[in-house]
């Protein structure tokens, strides 16, 4: 998704709350799925259900950052 949508313009990391629950602390991650958008500010966190690409990027605010598909 982040790839055909958005681009380059992201990094996407991973965190298996069960291999580093530490991590998953820190970053108070209580619930999963969680996405969590850090840049641009503010943060927005989504929990449940991201099957929906478009709801995702509208739900993130990041529908300016979409990258026009090729015809």
């Amino acid at each position: 998704m982040c790839t055909e949508f958005l681009g380059n313009c992201v990094r996407l990391e991973v965190i298996d709350v069960t291999e580093n629950p530490d991590e998953a602390e820190r970053e108070k991650i209580l619930a999963t799925p969680t996405l969590i958008r850090q840049l641009p500010e503010p943060t927005r966190r989504l929990v449940g259900d991201m099957g929906d690409p478009h709801r995702l990027i509208q739900l993130l605010g990041l529908k300016e950052y979409i990258r026009p598909r090729n015809p």
